[in-house]
C-alpha cells in the first residue's frame, strides 16, 4: 500500500496553473493598467530580466551536467541582460485581482482585459500577464484579499 501524501507540505500559494490566452489584445491590456486604477486589482511591473533570471540559472545548472549525447544543442552566447544594458530595459506588467475566483473566471477575466497569458494559483489569486512578459509573469501570490 502506498503512503498517502501529505498535502500540507506544499502550500497552495507555491502551486500554479498557467496558460496563454488565444487573442491577447495588447493595446487594451496597457490602457487598462496605465496609471491609477481604483478597480479591484493591483498592477505589478518588473524588469523582464527578472523573469528571465530564472531561465539563466535552470540553463547554468542544466550546463553543470555532463551532457555529451546532447553536443548539437546550443545555448545562447550572450545573456540578454547584455543586450539590453544599452536601451531601455521593457518591463513585464502583470495584474493581480484581490479577491479569489475560480480558474474559469480567472481566465474570462483576462481574456476580457486582454492579457496574453495567465497564472491562477492554487489558493484561488489570479494573475494576468501582459503582452512584453516572457514568460508566465511573477511566480509570488500579490492578491489583497486571497492569501490563505
Amino acid at each position: 500500500m502506498c503512503n498517502p501524501r501529505n498535502y500540507s507540505d506544499t502550500p497552495p500559494t507555491s502551486k500554479s496553473t498557467v496558460e496563454e490566452l488565444h487573442e491577447p489584445i495588447p493595446s487594451l491590456f496597457r490602457a487598462l493598467t496605465e496609471g491609477e486604477t481604483h478597480l479591484h486589482w493591483n498592477i505589478v511591473s518588473f524588469p523582464v530580466s527578472e523573469e528571465l533570471t530564472y531561465h539563466e540559472n535552470l540553463v547554468s545548472f542544466l550546463e553543470s551536467f555532463d551532457m555529451s549525447p546532447l553536443q548539437n544543442v546550443s545555448l545562447p552566447e550572450e545573456s540578454p541582460h547584455v543586450q539590453l544594458e544599452n536601451e531601455k530595459e521593457p518591463h513585464c506588467t502583470v495584474v493581480y485581482f484581490d479577491d479569489c475566483m475560480s480558474i474559469h473566471q480567472c481566465k474570462n477575466s483576462c481574456e476580457s482585459m486582454g492579457a496574453s497569458k495567465y497564472r491562477w494559483f492554487h489558493n484561488a489569486c489570479c494573475e494576468c500577464i501582459g503582452p512584453d512578459c516572457i514568460d508566465y509573469g511573477n511566480k509570488v501570490v500579490k492578491c489583497m484579499n486571497c492569501t490563505f
